[in-house]
């Protein structure tokens, strides 16, 4: 570790994890030890919100998509 706190993550790692310049990293502690992976970008789910403005509901649509089940007669 440098005197600046960093440190050199090793090539082997970076490759097996695909990580690249400019890449976000996360760690965790755990006990005496740290996790260090490739942060995930976040999910952005607000462009799906009123995609289906012909009033179905999730259930209609799940039926339209997924076969026939024993369990949609009951």
């Amino acid at each position: 570790m440098s005197s600046k706190g960093q440190i050199t993550i090793p090539k082997n790692v970076r490759d097996a994890l695909g990580i690249e310049p400019g890449d976000e990293l996360e760690f965790e502690v755990e006990g005496d030890h740290f996790i260090g992976r490739k942060k995930q970008p976040e999910r952005v789910w607000a462009h799906l919100i009123g995609i289906f403005e012909d009033g179905r509901s999730t259930d209609d649509i799940m039926r339209e998509i997924r076969p026939h089940r024993a369990w949609d007669d009951l």
